[in-house]
């Protein structure tokens, strides 16, 4: 892993994180703490939480987006069948009802207001929230991509005017993403933090750019080679094993070994002699695999680079192979090996 930060203004360039094998981060929900302070999500009447995720942050920037699920704090109590959803300032957050306990609040301008839940013509309960720039982002990259290829910018985390951990904000698909110069990368779309670009089709290099919808302030630049097709010798991959308990796979090298019934994942690089590898996005990656096995779908937002398999129900071998278009057809088989436990 490579890891670099750089700090600057308040509203400049602020701290940043790459990964050489593109990853995003795990996410844990943990149970109540015995001295933990009271939840801001927590309904002024105490009848409901406002929950998203693991996130129990009050703060979103501008611009932003997140939805809300409405849970009773008492599970033993339904909530009202004609449970609405309304802001109380409609100008900085804008509330739109998703499903009977599900909205979506959108942050359109600094400020504070109240989020309410709304029964038999009145409040049934609501928290406040507020919005303000976003000061800091953490993020996840690959430092490279092929002339013409797909790649991703993953935002992990989001941080207010405090830039650290005490002021984490929720939300997300708030970054205005350029690049520079403008001929390098062009941006596709920002699913939920994730902004997919796709690199011109001559090397040379780029930065991504992000920048504070409000206030202009650059969030992320990072510095991208694009690099010429005819520099990749050769590829190689990667197989990722199932995660199991709180325990971060190990990425293994082919041949590998796997489970009946095993989703796994495979991740492919282009190898440049003496130099960084290059990852390759499944965008850009044809597999040819038994007629009995298939990519698994992946819904968006997901890692741009790895592509999903289920292992077969039965022991033996069978052959992954990755056809490249963008390295002129280049192709690498990978071996698998299914073995019962």
């Amino acid at each position: 892993m490579q890891t670099r930060t750089r700090s600057s203004s308040r509203r400049g360039i602020l701290a940043l994180g790459t990964l050489v094998l593109f990853a995003f981060p795990t996410v844990a929900c943990f149970g109540d703490i015995a001295d933990a302070p009271p939840d801001p999500r927590l309904g002024a009447q105490k009848r409901v939480i406002f929950s998203s995720g693991c996130s129990n942050s009050v703060l979103m920037p501008v611009g932003a987006t997140g939805s809300v699920t409405v849970q009773p704090v008492d599970s033993n109590v339904k909530l009202p069948a004609d449970l609405t959803h309304k802001s109380a300032d409609p100008t900085i957050i804008e509330v739109t009802s998703t499903g009977f306990d599900t909205f979506d609040m959108h942050a359109l301008k600094k400020g504070t207001t109240n989020v309410e839940v709304w029964s038999a013509g009145a409040a049934f309960d609501w928290a406040t929230f507020h919005v303000e720039p976003a000061n800091r982002v953490l993020f996840n990259a690959e430092t490279a991509v092929v002339a013409g290829g797909r790649m991703g910018l993953a935002v992990t985390d989001v941080f207010g005017a405090c830039g650290t951990d005490k002021c984490p904000m929720f939300g997300h698909t708030f970054v205005n993403w350029t690049a520079d110069p403008a001929a390098s990368l062009t941006f596709l779309e920002d699913n939920e933090n994730l902004a997919h670009y796709v690199a011109s089709a001559t090397s040379g290099k780029g930065d991504i750019v992000g920048k504070e919808p409000s206030e202009g302030g650059e969030l992320v630049r990072f510095a991208v080679e694009i690099v010429n097709p005819e520099a990749v010798t050769s590829m190689a991959g990667m197989l990722i094993p199932p995660k199991t308990g709180e325990t971060e796979p190990v990425p293994v090298v082919f041949p590998a070994t796997v489970k009946p019934n095993d989703w796994f994942e495979v991740r492919v690089f282009g190898e440049r002699p003496g130099n960084t590898r290059v990852a390759i996005s499944r965008h850009d990656v044809e597999w040819v695999m038994p007629s009995d096995l298939s990519p698994i779908p992946q819904t968006e937002p997901a890692d741009p680079y790895k592509e999903i398999f289920v292992a077969p129900d039965k022991p033996g071998m069978f052959t992954l192979t990755a056809k490249v278009a963008l390295l002129g057809g280049m192709e690498k088989a990978f071996v698998v090996n299914v073995v019962s436990p």
